[in-house]
């Protein structure tokens, strides 16, 4: 890979790094009150299931980060294309369970919407599917 741009951001060389090992970057915003699962989240390769599906991209690797924690029902809204979220303790064996929205999707209870992808990463969405790995920063 040639690099033409020699103003190139450390945003943009990391963004390379990560495609150069089969990971795709997806840069996201939080809301305020869901800090401790953005926190386990951030930076931590995931990988979509194999079985993928047309509304959501599932991490394989999330629910074991989150059995141990206390999910309550918090933002359980409507979601977008974009919108992030993650399964909670309603969701009884899903519980924990990390999904980044394909489509537009009703309101679930058992649903906390956490969120979003930033809308330049949005475009990226469609290329992770049949076990592809990506990571959230």
């Amino acid at each position: 890979v040639l690099v033409g741009d020699v103003d190139l951001s450390e945003e943009g060389w990391s963004s390379l790094k990560s495609l150069s090992r089969d990971v795709i970057p997806l840069r996201a915003d939080f809301y305020e009150e869901f800090d401790d699962i953005a926190q386990s989240i951030r930076g931590r390769v995931s990988h979509e299931r194999s079985d993928s599906s047309e509304y959501v991209i599932r991490s394989c690797e999330s629910r074991s980060w989150f059995k141990d924690m206390t999910i309550q029902p918090q933002n359980t809204i409507e979601c977008r294309s974009g919108s992030i979220c993650i399964s909670n303790d309603g969701y009884l064996r899903y519980k924990g369970e990390v999904e980044i929205c394909r489509l537009k999707r009703p309101a679930d209870n058992r649903v906390n919407v956490i969120g979003r992808i930033k809308d330049k990463d949005i475009r990226l969405i469609p290329y992770i599917k049949n076990e592809a790995a990506f990571v959230i920063t």
